[in-house]
């Protein structure tokens, strides 16, 4: 599986069949993604699940609001339905 941090532009050309996890930001402006594509020119990759978590964790204000993080079992476990994405 392969995980990264997307801008919308690139998020809309991913190929959704791919995608198994999918997160935007409060201000709805990027995404993080697990999927089985490679994308070469994504905003950030990440190495593991853990990685992804991590991040959400340094920049919750962002992802969470909260002071939590989006966690691993999320993001292993959460379906992605194409059909409901906006």
């Amino acid at each position: 599986m392969n995980y990264y941090l997307l801008t919308e532009e690139q998020y809309k050309e991913l190929k959704k069949e791919n995608v198994s996890f999918m997160r935007k930001n409060i201000e709805e402006t990027e995404r993080v993604v697990s999927t089985t594509e490679k994308i070469e020119d994504s905003k950030r990759k990440f190495y593991s699940n853990i990685t992804l978590s991590n991040y959400t964790s340094l920049n919750h204000i962002k992802w969470v609001g909260d002071g939590t993080r989006i966690d691993t079992e999320e993001i292993d476990e959460e379906i992605y339905i194409k059909e409901l994405d906006n």
